[in-house]
């Protein structure tokens, strides 16, 4: 017998639901806009999904590179940080590569697009860890 190790496939196609998740990464990237370049991060998590443990289950999100009041950005992240954070951070600058590891509760919704046979897997909103009570009927392909 010839025995090798097969590692984790990664998967973006997941279930719509409530889970425990971790920030993985976070990168800025340039994209262009009716105004120019512009600088936009991307926010990659890794998520903890029941019933996919043998696959690396991720999920990202893109934003303007902005953190201005009203910004989506800044209106994501205060789920996770709490509004007292930015008020605490007003007028400093902020390392957003310190919320790599950060543990949180990630919840997915799925867009469907007109003639796509699978949908669009997007983090709608992320908070503390276990602060929403997370999906657990999932099955072997991932469905609820």
């Amino acid at each position: 017998m010839i025995d090798i190790y097969v590692a984790n496939e990664i998967t973006f196609d997941l279930p719509e639901g409530n889970f425990a998740g971790k920030i993985d990464s976070v990168k800025v990237f340039p994209k262009n806009s009716r105004k120019g370049m512009e600088d936009w991060i991307r926010i990659l998590f890794l998520v903890e999904v029941p019933g996919m443990e043998n696959l690396h289950t991720m999920a990202g999100r893109n934003f303007k590179l902005n953190l201005h009041s009203g910004s989506e950005l800044r209106n994501f992240l205060r789920g996770l940080l709490g509004g007292q954070f930015f008020l605490n951070v007003s007028g400093q600058k902020f390392d957003l590569e310190s919320l790599i590891g950060r543990d949180c509760a990630v919840k997915l919704e799925h867009y469907r697009g007109k003639n796509y046979d699978k949908p669009m897997v997007v983090v709608a909103s992320i908070s503390p860890p276990f602060s929403m009570e997370v999906t657990q009927a999932i099955s072997a392909r991932g469905e609820n």
